[in-house]
């Protein structure tokens, strides 16, 4: 074997390297695939039908990695500005109204969000700032990850169609994305909707959830001061997986696979003129 077809060998390892690792990449290339569906009237306890789109959700993104779950119910209730709901994982309430729950384990008012956990009672609760007639205002609950990810879901209650009330999921992934929210039939304050997606393009530091609150005049009437409540539960994320990790990982391989061809060959060399040193 000459050293051309040494240097050959390496070039074709590492060739091969770079290649599956842009297949990798081209693979998880992919568009944000959203999950959504949404059930009226339903309430604590009921069972959920269309707003478990979770279980697709799930399905999905269980092949990215496992999948974290927030229920809220080790944390502590009552209101704040910013908590770390797990490990490297912080809240924050922005523009609420000073009367906002915060975590809350409340059943009395289910048009004001409830909980949706099998077997738990926690949930979080954030409303608007009141506004009077024909002013807008936004609150935003946004969800900070250390370690960036790469699927989002959870389940929101208590979003209706009430006239002025415009909510959405806002992210970036490299392009800021706001996906609007589609409420429950008109005053259908007992409603749920779960809202997901997955995204193994770009990792994902932060999530939010911003209510656009207008106190507009209803038929009927209006009221001279206003605000809008939804909850959020059963929050799930995926972690990102570094993909610069996995592809200098590829190429390490075919250079230490090439690297070792080339020392064996060198080895042999070394051999032969030993052995032909010997003979002399």
């Amino acid at each position: 074997m000459t050293n051309s077809t040494v240097i050959k060998m390496l070039s074709m390892l590492i060739a091969s390297a770079v290649f599956i690792a842009m297949e990798i990449a081209g693979s998880a290339a992919l568009a944000v695939t959203l999950f959504q569906d949404r059930d009226s009237n339903d309430g604590l306890g009921s069972p959920l039908p269309n707003s478990n789109a979770a279980a697709q959700f799930d399905n999905a993104a269980s092949t990215l990695g496992e999948i974290n779950l927030i229920n809220f119910e080790n944390l502590p209730l009552g209101d704040f500005s910013t908590l770390e709901v797990a490990p490297d994982i912080t809240l924050t309430l922005s523009n609420v109204s000073e009367f906002n729950e915060g975590i809350t384990n409340d059943t009395a008012v289910p048009s004001l969000g409830f909980n949706t956990t099998e077997g738990g009672a926690n949930f979080l609760r954030f409303d608007t700032e009141f506004v009077p007639l024909n002013t807008e205002t936004v609150a935003t609950t946004t969800f900070s990850f250390a370690e960036p990810i790469q699927a989002f879901g959870a389940n929101i209650t208590a979003l209706d169609q009430t006239p002025g009330i415009q909510a959405s999921f806002l992210f970036n992934d490299g392009t800021s994305q706001s996906i609007p929210l589609v409420g429950v039939s008109p005053f259908a304050p007992s409603s749920a909707q779960f809202f997901g997606f997955t995204n193994p393009d770009k990792p994902i530091s932060s999530v939010s959830v911003q209510q656009r609150y207008t106190n507009v005049e209803l038929v009927g009437g209006f009221f001279a001061i206003s605000n809008y409540t939804v909850g959020i539960d059963d929050v799930r994320y995926v972690k990102s997986v570094p993909e610069s990790a996995s592809f200098l990982g590829l190429l390490a391989f075919g250079a230490i696979g090439g690297c070792s061809v080339l020392k064996c060959k060198r080895q042999q060399n070394a051999d032969i003129v030993g052995q032909c040193t010997a003979r002399k």
